[in-house]
């Protein structure tokens, strides 16, 4: 598992970590906060991207599901009209 396939949460709590570990040792800069400002929203970025894959692939997987069902009820049905007309049909 790579550093960015971890929870949002654990990536907040390792930045506010960070970031408390420099103020401890008086190492605290603006810049650091602006760093992990965008840190944070690269995580929330790919989180989204990724979300929104798994949305977009779940509903191609119900479309095809439910063309296949439609094409099974057309099939059935168009057959059993089929055998119900050779039925009626006098072959003799």
């Amino acid at each position: 598992m790579g550093l960015m396939e971890i929870s949002i949460m654990l990536h907040v709590g390792l930045v506010l970590f960070l970031l408390w570990t420099l103020s401890q040792f008086k190492l605290c800069h603006p810049v650091a906060y602006f760093v992990s400002l965008i840190y944070l929203y690269l995580v929330h970025e790919m989180y989204v991207t990724r979300l929104r894959k798994k949305l977009e692939f779940e509903e191609k997987r119900q479309q095809f599901r439910r063309r296949v069902i439609l094409q099974i009820l057309f099939f059935s049905s168009f057959f059993a009209l089929l055998f119900k007309f050779l039925k009626n049909i006098d072959l003799c």
